[in-house]
């Protein structure tokens, strides 16, 4: 997929190499081993304190700056359930998938943990955010959990 003009100034914008300089090796090297180099694009789900909306598709490029932006700002990212998830801030974050295919994360119980949505008690779980046990999730997050629940039952996809 090209990317347009606009697009590169976005990106620019978005993540500029930093100290002025290009992404050290060391960032690029994490982005290829995050972003296959086959996928041309990148739906993106961001979600922040229960939040969420669907952004994209993105050409790769500009998945790629977002990965590399959030790597040399000391966010986590990693790989979890075959999708990329990036963690911003504590209850922020961007999950990426190929454009096109569904988001395939747990569904999250509304008393799920704030920082992955598995319920209580869930011991010691490893994820982007790193070994973390059960916490709370934030009101906002239990509220959308809540409503997306009730979307899906009437529906008729509640898992």
């Amino acid at each position: 997929m090209k990317t347009d003009a606009v697009t590169a100034v976005a990106a620019a914008e978005l993540a500029p190499p930093p100290g002025g300089g290009p992404l050290s090796e060391e960032v690029q090297a994490r982005v290829d081993e995050l972003l296959p180099e086959d996928v041309a694009a990148y739906d993106e789900l961001y979600e922040s304190n229960g939040v969420r909306m669907v952004k994209g598709p993105w050409p790769r490029s500009v998945a790629a700056l977002l990965v590399a932006r959030a790597l040399t700002r000391g966010s986590q990212a990693a790989v979890e359930y075959g999708e990329v998830v990036v963690r911003h801030a504590p209850g922020a974050s961007s999950t990426l998938t190929p454009a096109g295919t569904p988001f395939l994360r747990p569904y999250a119980v509304p008393d799920g943990c704030r920082d992955c949505g598995l319920p209580r008690p869930h011991g010691q779980q490893s994820s982007s955010t790193g070994l973390h046990g059960y916490a709370a999730p934030l009101d906002e997050q239990r509220l959308a959990r809540m409503q997306e629940r009730r979307k899906n039952r009437e529906k008729g996809q509640e898992r």
